[in-house]
């Protein structure tokens, strides 16, 4: 992808969708292409968080390795990477590619310097942390209702043993 490529694609990236052409292509400059095999790691959990990237072929999933808890896939357009851009914080999570795939990385030094001149693009941030927010809270809730009906047929199932014949 040459630069005016890179720039037309980041206009339809959550992050960057309210930001004017010439920022793009000035952001474009900066991005950094990154082929993936099936199977290779993007980052492990807990690496330094330097980076985001966003998905322009291909799909990667995110999951934790420790728990064997599988968060997401993320495909085309889809932004990651981006928590760690704002709070330094190492990695929540290992990404790796599901099948061939093709991600810009954008590094954290070059996407501050480009959030203290356009503060659309920290809005763009904003809102996709708040998508994961509602979207956690979301999955939060329905595991809460998960356990209560676990627990509804554990009872039930406990009554109807100790019922009479």
């Amino acid at each position: 992808m040459d630069t005016a490529e890179k720039a037309m694609f980041l206009g339809h990236v959550s992050i960057f969708a309210e930001v004017h052409a010439d920022v793009l292509f000035a952001v474009s400059k900066h991005m950094e292409e990154v082929a993936l095999r099936p199977g290779q790691v993007v980052f492990r959990k807990g690496d330094s968080a330097s980076c985001l990237y966003i998905v322009t072929e291909g799909k990667v999933k995110v999951e934790d390795p420790d728990t064997g808890v599988f968060y997401n896939y993320l495909r085309v357009f889809d932004v990651f990477g981006e928590m760690g851009m704002v709070d330094e914080a190492p990695r929540m999570a290992t990404v790796s590619a599901v099948e061939e795939s093709l991600l810009l990385k954008l590094d954290r030094d070059v996407f501050l310097q480009i959030m203290t001149v356009e503060d659309r693009v920290a809005l763009g941030v904003i809102k996709v942390l708040s998508r994961h927010l509602r979207e956690r809270a979301f999955d939060i809730r329905a595991g809460q209702l998960e356990g209560d009906r676990l627990r509804e047929l554990a009872e039930l199932t406990q009554q109807a043993k100790n019922s009479p014949p």
